[in-house]
């Protein structure tokens, strides 16, 4: 039985051989890895960003609410203002026409009792 002898060289040529394609296999897979990573990541900052637009419409359309809300209530605030202005200038209207009355019925009396007097 002959043996062939392989020479050492070559033996460590095989193994640095394998040695470099495993580690150019790991390489790629940690490449994957990173992209793969990279590409949630990225995924996630587009769904983060999403998220934020769909919060600022939101605060937006509040914010629109609110001014509405406040123009309205302005409005009936006038209106209120306007009605009690009002009913403040009628109730003053029917104050001096009673004091009008009153004065006219004292007039009306007194000319009663000075014709009472004379007559």
């Amino acid at each position: 039985m002959a043996y062939h002898t392989i020479p050492i060289e070559v033996i460590e040529l095989e193994v640095t051989k394998e040695k470099v394609e495993r580690l150019e296999r790991e390489f790629d897979a940690l490449k994957q890895r990173v992209e793969s990573i990279e590409h949630r990541n990225h995924e996630k900052d587009l769904d983060e960003k999403e998220a934020i637009h769909e919060i600022k419409r939101s605060l937006q359309a509040l914010e629109s609410d609110l001014k509405t809300a406040l123009a309205q209530a302005r409005l009936r605030e006038d209106a209120a203002l306007q009605r009690e202005d009002i009913a403040i200038s009628a109730a003053e209207k029917s104050s001096k026409g009673f004091y009008w009355s009153i004065g006219l019925i004292a007039v009306l009396l007194m000319a009663s009792l000075v014709r009472g007097f004379l007559g």
